[in-house]
């Protein structure tokens, strides 16, 4: 159905066949539910947007902006049209469903239906809608951002309006703060929505020329507007009235202005009044009285009062009717018709009843008790809020302590018992580091047993060859024995300090051959400490070499030096650097390590270090072996 509803709509819009009809036209079909005839005139709507606003609304495809835009166009309807416009936007319009963010545009719809029925019906139908209005924002979750901000602002655009009506300068005090908010957060239309309830400021201070000065300025706002909405015409009215008041000589601007709000269908009837007003000031000037009416339509000022008697009431509120019999009264009272100048009177008084009556004080009342409640409501709500987060707060405080306290005593806890472990493995590792030297201890005595022995032995020996092997075996005996018996003396049980082993080796070799105090000895291994599985290599490692230059290279007579270096690499690997000084040239050649067993150690050595060796003999015996430390050597396999 909505379908061939949208397909008619189109078919409308585009023809130009149909008879000429005005919006207003249009728009009373709708609001009667006239759907047919609405649909057979809205073609003719000159106006391609405003056809398209009602095409949406025949269709149901209008949003809220759609309604406003509709609210904001047919203010020229009469006082039975109003009614009938509100009934049919409420059978139409629904709360929105979301309540985490206001709906701005609902809350504007819902502000123009609370002005119109104020202005046009009873206010205490409005009192009911602008509550409606307050219970939906009320439940809007979100009231930080900058739109409920603007829709409060919106909603109290009636408070406003009873303030004008009961004459609360408080109220209008807080109306011009609300003003300016408005300009604050860039909605100049609503600022100049609360602008129109401002002249009782002034009035009540006697200011008529900051009155007319407020109103020109807020003028130009108004006239900066992209599209006139209908409150220009309401600033307008409020300056002429000031003018008027002030008895502005410059009769022209003010019956320019009246003329352009006159000529265009929304201001048309309520300007009727600023006319009423402007006769009052050229009263006596009557060829420029008779061009005005001529101008309205009416030969002089008695039909014309006569004339808007009967048709006025249809479009304007009370409020306004009331100012319309009172001004008229006067003129007529001053053209000497006493009898209808006393029956405009009279009909002031009624206008003046039922806008002042009491089911309105009634009304206002109920307001302001309804305002009083919804703020200690609000007061007990935040009251609340506050408690609770107090109460939440203090749970979750007491819940922090309580946990904190258990985990505190699970920490002593552990402290305990990781303390209590500590000081086991602490008395393990010593009972270890202490079994560890006890070992090595034993180790070393029984070397030192052994090369006892074999010294023992090599005295029964003759065969001199057999007894400088012995003696070749003995020394790498005390290599060995040395090395346990460093571990047994320092605290360490598992490295060496290679710099002191090598210095102790080294001599106890050169003392062994009487070379103790000719051979200058240069050991470079500061800081360096190897496991022992390592050290006991190169300990053998050096005994060989040293041994080998002393049997071959220092004899005879001379002052030799001897170089031995540890240095690790940028790799993590070492770097032995084994080198002899001032060698006599006749022996040069017969450095090396010849004999077979103490070359084939060396290698076989190298080779268990995963390393390898090179030798140069030109200037006395130079090696340069690389070799990896027992972490090394097991990541490598």
């Amino acid at each position: 159905m909505r379908l061939v509803l949208s397909v008619v709509l189109v078919f409308a819009l585009g023809s130009n066949l149909i008879a000429r009809a005005d919006y207003s036209l249009v728009a009373r079909h709708l609001i009667n539910k006239q759907l047919d005839s609405a649909y057979l005139n809205i073609g003719a709507v000159k106006n391609y947007k405003k056809a398209t606003n009602i095409g949406k609304i025949l269709c149901s495809f209008a949003s809220y902006k759609d309604y406003i835009a509709f609210t904001e166009e047919v203010v020229f309807f009469n006082r039975n049209d109003y009614q009938t416009l509100v009934y049919f936007i409420d059978e139409r319009v629904q709360t929105p469903r979301s309540k985490v963010l206001v709906d701005l545009d609902y809350v504007i719809l819902q502000t123009n239906l609370t002005e119109i029925v104020a202005n046009h019906l009873e206010i205490s139908d409005a009192v009911e809608r602008n509550n409606m209005l307050n219970l939906y924002l009320e439940q809007v979750e979100n009231k930080t951002d900058k739109n409920f901000e603007l829709a409060q602002l919106y909603a109290n655009l009636f408070k406003a309006l009873l303030g004008v009506i009961e004459r609360d300068l408080p109220s209008i005090e807080q109306a011009e703060l609300e003003m300016k908010r408005a300009m604050q957060l860039g909605d100049t239309l609503l600022a100049m929505r609360y602008c129109v309830f401002l002249p009782e400021l002034f009035i009540q201070n006697n200011d008529i020329q900051g009155y007319i000065q407020f109103y020109k300025i807020q003028l130009k706002y108004a006239q900066g507007l992209k599209h006139k909405h209908y409150i220009y015409g309401a600033l307008v009215d409020k300056l002429i009235d000031g003018l008027i008041f002030a008895n502005y000589q410059d009769k022209d601007f003010i019956e320019k202005s009246l003329f352009e709000l006159f000529n265009s269908p929304r201001y048309k009837y309520r300007t009727y009044l600023g006319f009423i007003r402007y006769f009052k000031l050229v009263k006596n000037e009557s060829e420029k009285l008779t061009t005005v009416l001529q101008k309205l339509g009416y030969p002089d000022l008695l039909s014309f009062l006569v004339a808007l008697r009967q048709e006025l009431p249809q479009y304007l509120s009370n409020d306004d009717l009331g100012f319309f019999y009172l001004d008229g009264a006067r003129l007529l009272f001053a053209m000497e018709e006493y009898e209808l100048s006393s029956e405009f009177m009279y009909d002031m008084v009624l206008a003046t009843k039922k806008t002042y009556s009491k089911d309105l004080s009634e009304a206002i009342s109920d307001y302001k008790v309804r305002n009083l409640e919804r703020e200690q409501d609000l007061l007990l709500s935040q009251e609340k809020e506050k408690n609770d987060i107090y109460l939440k707060f203090g749970v979750a405080f007491l819940v922090l302590f309580i946990f904190a306290v258990i985990l505190a005593i699970l920490l002593a806890r552990r402290t305990n018992v990781l303390a209590l472990r500590n000081n086991e493995n602490e008395t393990l590792i010593n009972e270890k580091d202490l079994l560890m030297q006890e070992i090595h201890h034993r180790v070393k005595n029984n070397f030192e047993l052994v090369s006892a022995l074999l010294e023992l032995q090599s005295y029964n020996i003759e065969n001199k060859e057999v007894k400088e092997k012995i003696h070749a075996g003995q020394a790498r005996i005390k290599s060995l024995s040395l090395i346990h018996n460093k571990l047994y003396e320092s605290n360490e049980s598992t490295s060496v300090d290679m710099q002191q082993y090598i210095f102790e080796l080294t001599t106890l070799i050169l003392k062994a051959a009487d070379l103790e105090h000719k051979v200058e000895l240069r050991i470079h291994a500061n800081n360096i400490h190897l496991d022992i599985d390592t050290t006991v290599p190169i300990g053998l490692i050096i005994n060989e070499l040293v041994t080998n230059s002393c049997k071959y290279a220092f004899k005879g007579q001379g002052e030799w030096g001897l170089e031995i270096s540890i240095e690790m690499q940028a790799d993590g690997d070492y770097l032995l650097t084994y080198l002899e000084h001032n060698v006599d040239a006749l022996v040069k050649e017969n450095t090396q390590v010849k004999s077979g067993l103490g070359k084939m150690l060396i290698q076989n050595l190298v080779k268990q270090l995963r390393g390898k060796v090179t030798s140069d003999f030109a200037n006395g015996a130079y090696y340069q072996i690389w070799f990896k430390d027992k972490l090394s050597r097991k990541k490598s396999d």
